[in-house]
């Protein structure tokens, strides 16, 4: 694995590249972690692909001057090709790397030759997110939270106990409000990817008017990124390119025992046929 570093106006980018393979494939991590941890698929793809792995800002070896500034789609694409060129290219996506997968569908569908995003983010309008990164009052917010959570713990706490707060997603806020270093961390990652807003609308005529094999692949107990999105998704869409895939797991599906599956996905085409709908797959 070789290590790079991709300049920009308000800090650098680290990306890594392995693989001997013919086939561009481009492979962008979730929030909190690495471009590295899809290291463990080198065995199962290196021979077919090259591979280009990027550790968003606030994440891995990248480094952001400007604290909250975004990172924008434009600069991004500028780094694949500089890697690629005008090569037409491969996505794998883990998370919060499937909303910017989702950009990248909407802005450069002609470049991409198949995307497959693992428990993506990007099809559900998160309020929180939208208006503590959106807007101007909704930054202000976020940013006293992240100096003071108590409030929000006490709203929550009572939402929970009257039913009217899911408790498990109350859990996984509390991990990342608990601590005063994570909260940081959280403050400064959300606000430099707030950029990346995918509008489901332009993507879903993209997918109707350009034949991209698309595989969506959900935990069927994940309760941070719910699969009844993905179908509705799949649904609208209307394409015979695009599948929808549930594991028998929670969120984290980027993991070793399922290398074999992600890199059939990967090698092998989408059915063809009306669009498709797999319910439950055990892996």
């Amino acid at each position: 694995m070789q290590t790079h570093y991709y300049t920009t106006i308000h800090g650098t980018l680290a990306y890594y590249t392995w693989g001997s393979g013919k086939k561009p494939l481009v492979c962008l991590h979730g929030y909190g972690e690495l471009a590295e941890n899809f290291r463990f698929l080198e065995p199962h793809l290196a021979g077919e692909f090259s591979v280009l792995c990027i550790d968003f800002p606030h994440h891995g070896n990248s480094q952001w001057v400007r604290t909250t500034a975004a990172l924008l789609p434009q600069e991004l694409i500028q780094l694949i090709q500089q890697v690629f060129g005008e090569q037409k290219f491969t996505l794998l996506a883990y998370s919060m790397g499937g909303r910017v997968a989702l950009q990248l569908l909407q802005v450069l569908p002609k470049q991409l030759e198949k995307v497959v995003l693992l428990a993506p983010d990007g099809f559900h309008k998160n309020f929180w997110q939208r208006f503590a990164t959106q807007t101007s009052l909704g930054q202000k917010v976020f940013k006293g939270i992240v100096k003071n959570p108590r409030p929000v713990y006490y709203v929550l706490k009572r939402l929970v106990r009257f039913q009217l707060f899911n408790k498990s997603v109350y859990k996984f806020a509390d991990s990342y409000l608990h601590i005063p270093e994570v909260r940081q961390e959280l403050y400064k990652r959300w606000m430099v990817m707030r950029k990346f807003q995918p509008q489901l609308n332009t993507i879903q005529k993209n997918i109707q008017q350009y034949p991209i094999p698309i595989t969506l692949v959900f935990g069927k107990y994940d309760r941070i990124i719910i699969p009844k999105h993905g179908y509705t998704f799949v649904q609208q869409c209307g394409s015979k390119h695009i599948q929808l895939i549930e594991w028998s797991d929670g969120h984290q599906l980027l993991k070793p025992k399922h290398a074999p599956a992600i890199a059939k996905l990967l090698t092998v085409n989408v059915p063809k046929g009306k669009n498709s709908i797999f319910g439950k797959r055990k892996k």
